[in-house]
């Protein structure tokens, strides 16, 4: 089992992290509590977490100094504090576009040429009688649809392609 601290920043607070890593999970302790997670890379930036008995997709990139988290539609930004691991640099953005595991692409919400905000659905994905909403972490402009519905698509899949967008634009 090998151990390493993880300083991480949300807002105004910092929060040191021990992670404890062997071959089937990582158990994470923080502020006092600690909890347990296998993780199975799906490709391109999404993981399969298991942690309390839940399973759930997880999409992680970095842009500069963030981790960025998409789980549930939602995206969490956490600022890398300094001291902390680098992590795999990735363009944010990709991850939103890939498909998070093997399935069948049930429905496209988006055209080429749309304009997508962050949290936009782009495409759903059906595995296992379970459908998964891929949402926009960043915007941008809608340049390719790579699948339509009733692909099958496998995980890590580019489905659709988005140029990001600058603010104000």
């Amino acid at each position: 089992m090998t151990a390493r601290g993880v300083r991480l920043a949300f807002g105004d607070d910092v929060f040191e992290v021990e992670l404890l890593e062997d071959a089937a999970a990582v158990t994470a302790r923080c502020a006092g509590r600690e909890i347990t997670v296998s993780v199975v890379p799906l490709g391109g930036g999404a993981y399969a977490v298991v942690a309390g008995g839940r399973r759930r997709v997880v999409h992680y990139a970095t842009d500069g100094t963030t981790a960025l988290l998409q789980l549930d539609g939602h995206v969490y930004g956490f600022r890398l504090a300094a001291g902390g691991p680098a992590p795999p640099r990735t363009p944010a953005h990709q991850q939103d576009l890939r498909a998070p595991m093997p399935g069948q692409v049930t429905r496209v919400y988006v055209d080429v040429g749309q304009e997508v905000a962050p949290g936009d659905p782009l495409f759903a994905v059906e595995a296992m009688k379970m459908e998964h909403v891929v949402r926009a972490s960043a915007a941008g402009r809608v340049t390719r649809v790579r699948a339509t519905p009733g692909a099958r698509v496998d995980a890590g899949e580019l489905v659709v392609e988005v140029a990001e967008v600058e603010e104000g634009r």
